[in-house]
């Protein structure tokens, strides 16, 4: 999920001094069961945690969470990131909504 990010000196979203989102996920309209992971992707993989569990076809069902961002810099396009993850048996589908309610800058 892409937090925030500049493009020809235009930010979007997220400030890129942000150091951490907080957020609401929600798995919308469900296949079988499964979950979602919320991670800091630089450097880790998602881990054994889930965000979001779902055990049956048709929920809507929602958590909150913080994350830390993953900050990365590729010349023109500067971004800050994090990611998100669906697992469960291969037949494991939903549809995800990611809200973000805030964020964490370093104190100045």
């Amino acid at each position: 999920g892409l937090a925030g990010y500049v493009v020809d000196g235009k930010t979007f979203g997220v400030p890129l001094d942000a150091t951490a989102v907080t957020f609401n996920v929600t798995a919308v309209d469900t296949e079988n069961r499964g979950y979602i992971q919320v991670f800091n992707e630089q450097g880790t993989s998602p881990g054994d945690t889930s965000t979001v569990n779902w055990t049956q076809t048709g929920q809507n069902i929602a958590n909150s969470g913080t994350v830390a961002l993953s900050q990365y810099d590729y010349g023109d396009i500067k971004s800050v990131d994090f990611g998100v993850y669906v697992g469960g048996p291969p037949n494991a589908k939903t549809h995800i909504v990611v809200d973000i309610t805030g964020y964490y800058i370093p104190a100045s």
